[in-house]
């Protein structure tokens, strides 16, 4: 079957993709199993293949400067300009462009993760045992599971990273705010509002039926929607696209948005007494989401100005994340906004 599926995407796409030979079975939970460890390598040589985009001078740096900074090195994290001085110390690499392009080389293709002025050299414990346990507590199970409401404490964090730390017998020195800069720079939890320890995981809410969440009031008059759809009945938006537009719908649009995990609602005020709501939904599997905003009458150009905007964050997120996803954009009727 998967020989069939590759012939038929060799036969569609043509030459704009570089499809490997290759099929990998993986447990993601096991992070050092040979598929897992196989798979990385297959990932490297496919890189390696494509010349333009491969910096003839990475070789030292992926197979001596990386090895002796991940031993020697016991912090999770490490100064960006660390790595580049130890790149210029044990490899030919001196020009601070070339050593730029083999960063981002490394990192696009997960020997590292570089972002701002950090790095991370150890993947495979960054993806297991800090993103696993604090993104899919259900899949990797600690104590983090069955906090429905999605507000996880930083000693609460910090925990789960000691405790699959001593499952793995790594003596890694993390430092826990690290981990949270890490993860609102890649927008997978925000700061709960009027704390200062306490951050929301989208990805643990539970499902709710949308009659559960949102009541329609007859005092508002003013109903828009918008729908976003994939345009093939095969496609779907990247599973954790919607978590993150939840993520940056609060920090950007509204701190205190009611949310859950398929679903939320944003509020604006105009006045004391007067307000427009937006009800955003996802259905199940992720191939559409619902943008519906309603208000009293004399709020229309608020409640379509709310309605841009989220329709705006919601592309964005697609566009970044989902790349290569076809969408169409429909209006929803006003009758169906309504109901």
């Amino acid at each position: 079957i998967l020989h069939q599926l590759a012939n038929l995407m060799r036969r569609k796409f043509g030459g704009k993709l570089n499809i490997s030979s290759k099929a990998f079975a993986m447990d993601c939970r096991k992070k050092l199993s040979t598929e897992i460890t196989d798979f990385r390598q297959h990932i490297r040589e496919l890189k390696m293949e494509r010349k333009v985009l491969y910096p003839r001078l990475c070789e030292p740096v992926v197979t001596d400067v990386l090895p002796a900074l991940r031993q020697q090195h016991q912090d999770l994290f490490i100064y960006t300009s660390e790595l580049v001085e130890a790149i210029r110390q044990h490899s030919p690499l001196q020009d601070q462009g070339a050593i730029d392009e083999v960063i981002s080389f490394l990192d696009a293709c997960a020997e590292l993760l570089h972002f701002g002025d950090l790095s991370i050299l150890d993947i495979p414990f960054l993806c297991m045992d800090v993103l696993g346990p604090l993104m899919a507590p259900d899949n990797f199970p600690c104590h983090l599971m069955g906090k429905l409401d999605g507000k996880v404490k930083k000693a609460d964090i910090s925990y789960v990273i000691r405790q699959f730390q001593s499952l793995h017998k790594k003596s890694f020195s993390v430092q826990i705010d690290n981990i949270i800069h890490l993860l609102e720079s890649f927008e997978l939890t925000f700061l709960v509002e009027g704390t200062d320890d306490t951050y929301m995981f989208p990805s643990h809410l539970p499902f709710k039926k949308v009659a559960d969440m949102w009541k329609r009031d007859d005092r508002n008059k003013v109903y828009v929607g918008r729908r976003v759809k994939c345009s093939s009945e095969t496609s779907l938006i990247s599973p954790g696209a919607f978590s993150l537009f939840q993520c940056r719908a609060c920090v950007r649009l509204h701190r205190q948005a009611q949310l859950w995990r398929n679903g939320i609602i944003i509020i604006r005020a105009k006045t004391v007494r007067t307000e427009v709501q937006c009800l955003v939904i996802m259905t199940i599997p992720l191939g559409a989401v619902d943008i519906v905003c309603h208000s009293g009458v004399g709020c229309e150009k608020e409640c379509k100005a709310l309605l841009e905007d989220v329709m705006t964050l919601w592309l964005n997120v697609i566009e970044e994340h989902s790349p290569g996803t076809e969408y169409v954009r429909d209006s929803i009727p006003e009758q169906e906004t309504y109901e």
